[in-house]
């Protein structure tokens, strides 16, 4: 009887238990993928740096909304601080990265040898709150960026005659250069370029 009585005590401490230790080491997992990429290269190599340890704390501070030179990483009782100039991107707890760029963040949507495709979301301004998304590319993770339209793309890959004649296509405005294609899970501009390049 004592035993049956404690058992069922028990078995409510040891679930709880249980559901404690996954959700933690899932988010511990999850946090994990947060770090920053120093170079084009430590990207493009997927070698990120200053990610979490277990046990210890983390915080990681972009300083967006006091304008801040600096992107501050503490890692247990440490403290690291990068000029946002020095850093080429960074990646956050939900495993999205944002490549620096004059001490803006550019959302990379799409990354491959022959395009890198981003997009930026920023607040239409005071007391507006209607969000703008504005789209840009760079024809590799070590070239400047450009806004997304025909004209920058034609300019960037200039000896691509093909790649040109694609553009206008397929493409009625620049509006229509972000359309992703569902059916094979990319964006059609990739498809595009992947198609004037064989």
């Amino acid at each position: 009887m004592f035993i049956r009585a404690l058992s069922s005590i028990l078995k409510p401490f040891f679930l709880f238990l249980f559901v404690t230790l996954f959700f933690s080491h899932k988010l511990f997992a999850q946090n994990k993928l947060q770090g920053i990429y120093l170079t084009a290269n430590d990207f493009i190599n997927n070698k990120i740096t200053y990610s979490p340890i277990e046990a210890r704390k983390y915080k990681f501070h972009l300083n967006e909304f006091t304008h801040n030179h600096f992107i501050k990483i503490i890692i247990g009782d440490t403290a690291y601080q990068f000029f946002k100039d020095s850093v080429f991107a960074f990646r956050d707890k939900e495993g999205i990265c944002y490549r620096l760029n004059k001490r803006s963040n550019y959302q990379i949507i799409s990354f491959n040898h022959t395009i890198v495709l981003y997009k930026q979301t920023t607040n239409g301004g005071y007391k507006n709150t209607e969000t703008i998304t504005k789209y840009y590319f760079s024809v590799n993770a070590k070239t400047p960026l450009f806004s997304l339209n025909k004209w920058n793309l034609k300019n960037e890959y200039p000896n691509n005659y093909e790649f040109h004649e694609l553009l206008d296509m397929y493409f009625k405005s620049d509006d229509d250069l972000n359309n992703y294609d569902c059916y094979y899970h990319t964006y059609k501009l990739n498809i595009v370029l992947k198609k004037s390049i064989k």
